[in-house]
């Protein structure tokens, strides 16, 4: 698909394609929007970040050399798309809400609610530096390979590695309560 999409975006950028930029679109505005969500936390600001990801797609989508998968290019201006989003108010005031949750030591007998696990992991991940967050979105909510996520950030894959390895290590401690529980049950 590398050459195909490649070959759309040459014909998007030379001849201004609508049907090539229509096609890319298609194939890839997911993919942004599920990267955008992970690390913006919200709906309504992804789909944004998907807008303005493919209006500057378009505006620089001659400087796309074929060198790299079209999609990884694309997540390249995606991150920078929500890293300018996080700059803004709205972010330290959504920020500002993600408080943690309440948590007394579980006992063995106390249910956890998988919904309340969840909303905790993902507090936990939104509360991760931006770099952190990046890593984590692409490697473990993506599944990208390290060297495409790696190629998306701009950083060497030993720089992605650690980066993982922090994040892991503060995803653990925020979320001790919950993997001490489930140890005890």
């Amino acid at each position: 698909m590398n050459q195909a999409d490649a070959e759309l975006a040459r014909r998007w950028a030379e001849r201004g394609d609508r049907a090539a930029m229509k096609t890319l679109y298609d194939r890839h505005a997911q993919k942004v929007y599920a990267f955008a969500r992970g690390m913006t936390g919200n709906g309504e600001t992804a789909l944004e970040v998907v807008q303005e990801t493919f209006l500057r797609a378009a505006k620089a989508c001659g400087r796309f050399r074929g060198r790299s998968q079209f999609s990884t290019w694309l997540l390249s201006v995606a991150r920078s798309v929500v890293f300018d989003f996080g700059r803004s108010a709205a972010r330290r005031a959504r920020d500002a809400d993600l408080d943690p949750p309440a948590r007394n030591n579980p006992g063995p007998n106390e249910d956890l609610d998988s919904r309340e696990l969840t909303e905790s992991v993902r507090r936990a991940v939104m509360r991760l530096p931006d770099s952190e967050r990046a890593a984590v979105t692409l490697c473990e909510l993506q599944e990208l390979p390290l060297a495409e996520a790696a190629a998306v950030l701009g950083w060497k894959v030993g720089r992605l590695k650690s980066t993982l390895f922090r994040a892991r290590g503060r995803l653990k401690q925020e979320l001790a309560p919950y993997i001490t529980q489930g140890a005890r049950r």
